[in-house]
This record gives structure tokens, sequence and C-alpha cells, in this order.
């Protein structure tokens, strides 16, 4: 494997252990070399992809991640009720 991605065999075991994090330059000959068995989806954070491979992160995905950070809705929120005004 290290010599089909051009790699030192220690650094692919400490990335294989997560030792330490895979670099982004190999993401893409990982999943070819492991014919997709392992992923850049499964190797790198949300934030990754999206800025280097945006092709991967779908729409499913984006509107998760833009669910995700939006407050909840419903009940939660009280609104005060109009006052009379006494004549």
């Amino acid at each position: 494997m290290s010599k089909a991605i051009g790699a030192h065999a220690s650094d692919l075991s400490r990335w294989a252990t997560g030792e330490r994090p895979v670099p982004v330059p190999f993401g893409r000959p990982i999943e070819d070399a492991t014919g997709g068995l392992v992923t850049r989806k499964e190797m790198f954070s949300h934030d990754v992809l999206e800025r280097v491979w945006p092709e991967l992160v779908g729409a499913a995905d984006r509107i998760k991640a833009i669910d995700d950070v939006q407050p909840p809705t419903g009940g939660a929120i009280r609104r005060s009720k109009p006052q009379r005004k006494e004549a």
C-alpha cells in the first residue's frame, strides 16, 4: 500500500492507527488504492471535504450541516399576548 500511494510505511501505520491524521494529498490515492474500501468521507472531516472536495458533499449533507446550526423551532418560542387598551 505504501508503494502504491507513494508514502513511507511508517507514516501509513501512524495514519491507520490514528496516531497522526492522514494528510490531505494522500486522501485520493488511498481511496483509489483500496478500491473505495477506505473513502475520503471516512478519513476527513466535513469541513475538509467541503473545502478540498466539495463534489463529495451531497445536497443532503449540505442541508444537514445547515440544519445542525439552526435554533430549534416550535413550542419553545413564547410570544406575549397583545394588551388591550382600556377606555
